[in-house]
């Protein structure tokens, strides 16, 4: 009967968490699908369908669905988080040995170097506003 309905966008969302639940993934990613086809804004359904499509080793499809996420709801920090971990994915930075750190794609020692600058000191005797 849900699928007769395509105006069901909530119930198609809601479905699909079942469906993720049971480890139907291939089923949920097409509920997660038929809410975004009626609310392209849907935020919640795009993440999970990225977060799905990441998990199945599908990189670039994952991360336009991260994007589009973020593009109705630019404030969603899992949704960065997972949209790093899709382009890491797709730009070959991944863990080959086991040991749950990322290699370069030539799979040398990924090495991150933080840059920061300090914040400038007010001058002496001037209030901080």
């Amino acid at each position: 009967a849900l699928r007769a309905r395509g105006d069901l966008a909530e119930a198609h969302f809601t479905l699909a968490l079942a469906l993720e639940e049971q480890g139907r993934l291939d089923e949920a990613a097409r509920e997660y699908e038929a809410e975004l086809v009626r609310d392209a804004h849907a935020h919640r359904a795009a993440f999970n369908l990225g977060r799905l499509l990441l998990k199945g080793g599908q990189a670039q499809a994952a991360a336009a669905r991260l994007r589009q996420a973020l593009d109705s709801e630019p404030g969603f920090a899992t949704a960065q988080l997972y949209l790093a971990k899709a382009l890491l994915d797709l730009y070959g930075y991944l863990d080959r040995d086991g040991d749950g750190w990322r290699e370069m794609p030539d799979g040398s020692a990924l090495e991150l170097e933080i840059a920061t600058q300090p914040d400038p000191m007010p001058s002496s005797g001037s209030a901080v506003r």
